[in-house]
């Protein structure tokens, strides 16, 4: 593919320690960086410090940032720019299904057939949107979805559960070329980090923002449990701090995912991540950091966690019910010889999810549709 320029459409301010999309960059862009001639990752503008902004330090890569982060101005200059800047023959990859792929749909109706628009779906906003904007809000998202997959010569998904979420819903608006691209490790530093001791108390540890829609709230009151008090002890790395302030949770730090011992920690990882309506969210790549990392997990028994584990590498309880999950707990520990082979299968299963086989479904996609 020699001779092509990639346009990475994000909303994202591309910063150091971010969110899904900065970890996925980071393992990515150094993957296709000598596929492509030229890579333009467009971002939005970021007030915090400099030393925090992601870099990419090759030379046929450049970021460039082009308005605060607001969805107007994001769809009026990403568009511009793009309109005035891409080619015939260039890509156009569109890094969500919402308003980066309105951006991406907008310039394809410019240009038709001479550019291949991508869109890469890590999610489905118009079902995570409902808490924030309500009905109309989702109602508006959806159509803009499926003017995104209209205008998509190819449509990748991050995990089983947003691509059969799509194929139920949406069957009419994909493309023919469709395909699931889990997300991956950044490198393989995890595997190195020692076993678990698995000595008592157990560490049962969180990683990530403190928030209910990660499933903070179930961490938060699990911790709280008096059964539990004295086989396990709970500890959380994360932000913000002050969301901890009145549980019985250890706090350990901001999470650094630049940090490949943070998992060291913990003996037990918690993925409490909640479909709540939502349906899908990909595969994690804290999930995988753990796994890799030999942690065992523990989580509810969804869609999303179904996309890498099973019960051989963790254990499972139904979603949302805590009382099953403090039994579940209490069987693990007079049972914690059961740990050590599921620590060992965690780490087996993640050998599956390497950046180079990433990037490598991610060419021979892009092969299949250009």
């Amino acid at each position: 593919m020699k001779g092509l320029r990639l346009y990475i459409i994000t909303s994202s301010q591309l910063v150091k320690y971010g969110g899904g999309t900065d970890t996925w960059l980071s393992y990515f862009i150094p993957g296709i960086v000598n596929t492509f001639d030229e890579i333009q990752i467009l971002a939005v503008e970021f007030d915090g410090a400099r030393e925090e902004l992601q870099k990419f330090d090759f030379s046929n890569v450049k970021i460039v940032r082009l308005c605060k982060p607001s969805y107007v101005d994001m769809l009026s200059k990403y568009s511009t720019y793009l309109t005035e800047n891409i080619k015939s023959g260039d890509i156009l990859l569109s890094v969500g299904t919402g308003f980066q792929g309105l951006v991406g749909s907008m310039v394809k109706k410019v240009y038709r057939e001479s550019i291949i628009h991508i869109t890469w779906s890590r999610g489905i906003p118009h079902r995570e949107i409902i808490e924030r904007r309500g009905t109309l809000g989702s109602l508006v998202m959806k159509q803009v979805e499926k003017r995104t997959f209209l205008s998509s010569n190819g449509v990748i998904f991050n995990g089983n559960d947003t691509y059969n979420y799509y194929h139920s819903k949406f069957q009419s608006y994909l493309p023919k070329n469709t395909v699931v691209i889990p997300n991956a490790l950044r490198n393989d530093s995890y595997f190195q980090n020692p076993d678990p001791s698995f000595s008592s108390p157990l560490t049962i540890g969180y990683y990530g923002r403190f928030v209910k829609t990660r499933g903070f709230d179930y961490f938060v009151e699990l911790s709280k449990s008096q059964i539990l008090k004295g086989r396990y002890k709970f500890c959380a790395w994360g932000w913000p701090e002050d969301e901890i302030n009145k549980s019985p949770i250890k706090y350990m730090g901001k999470y650094n995912n630049d940090d490949f011992e943070v998992y060291i920690g913990s003996d037990i990882v918690a993925f409490f991540l909640p479909t709540r309506g939502i349906f899908g969210g990909g595969v994690s790549h804290s999930l995988l950091e753990a796994m890799a990392s030999g942690r065992v997990i523990l989580g509810w028994d969804n869609q999303i966690l179904r996309n890498v584990v099973d019960e051989k590498c963790a254990y499972l309880a139904p979603q949302g019910n805590l009382a099953s999950t403090e039994k579940k707990l209490l069987d693990i520990y007079a049972r914690k010889d059961d740990l050590i082979e599921k620590s060992y299968a965690a780490r087996q299963k993640a050998k599956n999810y390497t950046a180079e086989r990433h990037v490598s479904m991610f060419i021979d996609f892009i092969n299949r549709v250009y």
